[in-house]
């Protein structure tokens, strides 16, 4: 049985982390129309991913023929590149969940919009909600919970059986140890070590995470 043809891609946006999608899609060789963003992107934008045009080319845009894929990362909330998401699915839009070639996965559920970059491991009966972000080298050890938008930041490291709820920023290099549960809307600052519950609306910094204030 022949898999189903790929549809030609169109990336949101057209800043750092919209870069490390298109390299996604060229590892995945999935053929790329271009990208929308509020602007024409900077001179070091590759040239073989035009600008369409601003937010208002999806409008012109035929559901049925291109896909999706969030060219937002996020510093400190995943609050636009959930916008962006609600937004284009609002329109008819699919977001195919896209995962590096060379990550290393067994067993996992990967929903709408997830995306995988270079170099992650997941382990067994690990699950990760729509449009969440694992980025470069993160690692998640088993049975682990990533809710939907949240975003894991490069070298994030997850001890088994953690619940990362909905848009949660989780920063470069922080390790959440065994069991710890992290509440809705919930910042880890980058290099952070918790080693208990993080309430929904705070942020963690420090080794042991403390609170710092409320969102």
């Amino acid at each position: 049985m022949k898999a189903e043809p790929r549809l030609p891609c169109v990336i949101l946006g057209c800043g750092g982390h919209a870069r490390s999608v298109l390299g996604l899609l060229t590892a995945l060789n999935w053929p790329v129309v271009g990208c929308v963003a509020p602007k024409a992107p900077a001179q070091s934008w590759p040239k073989d991913c035009p600008w369409l045009g601003d937010d208002t080319t999806l409008n012109a845009l035929d559901p049925c023929n291109v896909v999706l894929a969030n060219g937002v990362g996020s510093v400190g909330s995943p609050e636009l590149r959930r916008k962006l998401y609600v937004a284009g699915r609002a329109l008819g839009f699919r977001f195919p969940a896209l995962v590096h070639p060379s990550s290393i996965f067994t067993n996992i559920r990967f929903d709408e919009g997830v995306q995988v970059m270079a170099g992650a491991i997941l382990q067994t009966g690990v699950t990760v909600g729509e449009n969440a972000l694992i980025n470069t080298g993160v690692i998640v050890d088993h049975d682990c919970q990533i809710g939907a938008h949240s975003h894991l930041a490069p070298g994030v490291t997850l001890s088994g059986s953690l619940h990362v709820n909905r848009n949660v920023f989780v920063g470069t290099g922080a390790v959440l140890i065994q069991g710890v549960s992290i509440g809705e809307d919930a910042i880890v600052g980058a290099g952070a070590v918790v080693t208990k519950d993080v309430a929904p609306g705070i942020t963690v910094i420090g080794n042991p995470a403390q609170p710092l204030k409320k969102r």
